[in-house]
């Protein structure tokens, strides 16, 4: 990807297990409250991101709603630490203005790293 002035990159955090939880949480597909399907808990996420961000989710690849770079976490399973390098190293690549780093499992949090973004540049 060609780098833009004001590039935002996401680094989304989804490499754990969801040991707790019994299968990958962040595939499951979900409904919107009223029974129609609403995509899945990572798609949740990924929505809430405006469409000009570069996105790079670390974790195992998934099926997505939009476009993502995967990167994986060294060790795999290394922990949240491990994926924070791993995501920050992919998303300084491209020398972007700004990176902010949200959860995978985390439905609004997108909503509020665009509204950091906005108050970082402001």
């Amino acid at each position: 990807m060609t780098q833009t002035a004001g590039q935002t990159v996401a680094v989304v955090l989804a490499g754990g297990t969801s040991r707790r939880f019994g299968q990958d949480k962040l595939a499951v597909v979900l409904a919107d409250g009223r029974g129609a399907v609403d995509g899945t808990l990572v798609d949740r996420v990924l929505s809430r991101l405006p469409a000009d961000y570069r996105v790079v989710v670390v974790g195992p690849e998934r099926p997505t709603a939009g476009p993502v770079t995967f990167v994986r976490e060294r060790p795999v399973g290394g922990g949240p630490a491990a994926g924070l390098v791993a995501g920050l190293v992919e998303a300084l690549r491209t020398e972007p203005d700004l990176v902010v780093v949200l959860p995978g499992d985390a439905p609004a949090s997108g909503t509020g790293a665009v509204r950091l973004a906005a108050r970082l540049r402001a």
